[in-house]
């Protein structure tokens, strides 16, 4: 009976999660900066070792962070259209095409349109804050839309839906 109240956020929260884990962060961290190497090695610790841990996961953390702090301050779509908010979480399915563009390594030989870092970086700040917020309503709306005896129920149920985008992704992961 609870589960009828709360589908919508249940597979919200679920496609936030596999939408999250299908690039962040094996594929996101193998994004390269577009900067050309030079020879001076000051020139080089940028694209070789700091590029991925500032633009890839402090921007992604800080981001997430920020996305969970303004869902306390801003409901938006409201608590009575939670149809609205598992499209918007669906729709994050399009940063992966938009992550394709960065500039991934590949032997395909497909250029990579997106030809700055800044715009790597909005794009991960974006996704990261869609993870944040997404996350963060669904967790929120989900009790509120039951009894409140029930309410402890779906607090477990929604967690475990957690634990199975988690555990989906890290099987396609490494069985594929």
């Amino acid at each position: 009976m609870a589960y009828k109240e709360i589908k919508w956020h249940f597979w919200g929260i679920f496609l936030t999660f596999v939408s999250t884990f299908s690039v962040f962060p094996a594929y996101l961290s193998k994004i390269k900066s577009v900067h050309v190497q030079s020879i001076h090695p000051i020139n080089r610790l940028w694209p070789n070792l700091l590029y991925v841990p500032v633009m890839t996961f402090l921007v992604f953390y800080v981001g997430d962070t920020f996305g969970r702090m303004i869902s306390s301050k801003i409901h938006i779509p409201s608590l009575n259209y939670p149809r609205v908010l598992f499209f918007i979480c669906l729709s994050r399915f399009s940063f992966i095409f938009l992550f394709g563009f960065c500039n991934f390594p590949n032997t395909n030989g497909y250029p990579y349109v997106f030809k700055h870092d800044v715009i790597y970086a909005f794009l991960v700040l974006i996704f990261a804050i869609s993870h944040g917020y997404c996350n963060s309503l669904n967790m929120m709306y989900a009790p509120r839309r039951i009894q409140t005896i029930l309410s402890g129920t779906v607090g477990a149920l929604m967690m475990m839906v957690c634990c199975l985008g988690c555990d989906y992704m890290q099987r396609m992961i490494f069985f594929v």
